[in-house]
């Protein structure tokens, strides 16, 4: 083969490529999802609570929606994940008739879970991993005005969680993930000393870190 022939050739190859990959970019959300990703939010808040009602209205709200979209899932989602996510939200339900708060909580990480691996098919300007680690941000802020070291603690735990998701997130973006949780490890260790001082400034290092991606609740 002579170099021109190789080099139109590479040229063809490189094209063919191109939009094979082209091919793969993700969609736009599905309208209706960040709507159902803003109902778990609420829905952890009530059960937490101990609302049961509240929890019991929300859980049925998803499940409706979740319906609704089905149709629409399909041509970007699985039949086994659209499946297991229907099976997922009837077990999350009799949880909470059952009001059995440990297993509630296992189910709701499990559904949690579930969704943002089908969120993540889809294209997003805002991470939902990253609104996510926002609003745990913003709920230990207001533990801390409360003096609640101790839940200030558990919304970091909460948001070291979702590492693998944040991390992917923030690589995406051009962030630091390192940075990410170094911070979150110092609020952890002042919430932990009980310094509100020192918890006050790591918090407000935390929330400038993350206000150029995603808005943080409370500012």
């Amino acid at each position: 083969m002579s170099g021109r022939s190789l080099f139109s050739a590479l040229v063809g190859l490189g094209l063919v490529l191109l939009c094979a990959g082209l091919g793969l970019a993700k969609e736009k959300p599905v309208p209706g999802v960040m709507e159902m990703f803003n109902n778990f939010n609420e829905l952890e808040e009530s059960f937490r609570k101990a609302k049961w009602d509240e929890a019991m209205t929300i859980t049925k709200k998803v499940e409706a929606d979740y319906l609704k979209l089905v149709p629409s899932l399909k041509n970007t989602v699985d039949a086994k994940t659209i499946q297991k996510f229907t099976f997922l939200i009837g077990s999350f339900k009799k949880k909470i008739e059952e009001k059995d708060s440990e297993a509630i909580e296992k189910h709701f990480v499990n559904l949690q879970s579930l969704f943002l691996d089908i969120m993540d098919l889809y294209a997003y300007d805002k991470p939902p991993a990253l609104l996510i680690a926002a609003r745990y941000v913003g709920e230990a802020a207001e533990a801390l005005e409360k003096a609640d070291f101790d839940d200030v603690g558990d919304e970091m735990d909460e948001i070291m969680g979702f590492k693998d998701r944040i991390t992917k997130a923030l690589t995406g973006m051009g962030g630091a993930p390192q940075a990410f949780f170094d911070l979150v490890e110092k609020v952890e260790k002042k919430a932990k000393a009980k310094d509100k001082e020192g918890s006050e400034a790591a918090l407000a290092e935390l929330k400038a870190f993350l206000q150029p991606y995603v808005p943080v609740p409370g500012n």
